[in-house]
């Protein structure tokens, strides 16, 4: 399965980012289907047919088997410090979905 974008940020927000996607793209030629958003609350969530997913570290980590078999054109880590620890099971699962998926990376520092 294909879809546009996966958003990994931490769990209070999932929703900020939701209502930032539907803001920023209101005026685009080609409008966004808000069903299409799924925020994925828990691990028994299904990764139904959407464009976009939003969940947290923790449910993507959960949910590796899963992701590795999609292709996203964007992955999105947001708060990426919190996969700082090589060591970290989170750190693993997603630097690992991220090469899979040849993303790149950006560290943005706070102005």
């Amino acid at each position: 399965p294909r879809a546009s974008l996966l958003v990994i940020c931490p769990s209070s927000m999932k929703y900020p980012w939701r209502d930032e996607i539907i803001r920023w793209t209101r005026d685009l030629k080609q409008q966004l289907d808000v069903t299409r958003i799924s925020i994925i609350k828990t691990r028994k969530d299904v990764l139904s047919d959407s464009d976009i997913y939003i969940m947290s570290y923790a449910i993507a980590t959960s949910k590796q088997d899963e992701l590795l078999n999609m292709e996203f054109k964007v992955v999105i880590v947001d708060e990426s410090h919190a996969i700082k620890s090589w060591k970290s099971a989170r750190t693993k699962v997603i630097t690992k979905y991220c090469v899979r998926q040849n993303a790149v990376s950006f560290y943005l520092e706070p102005q």
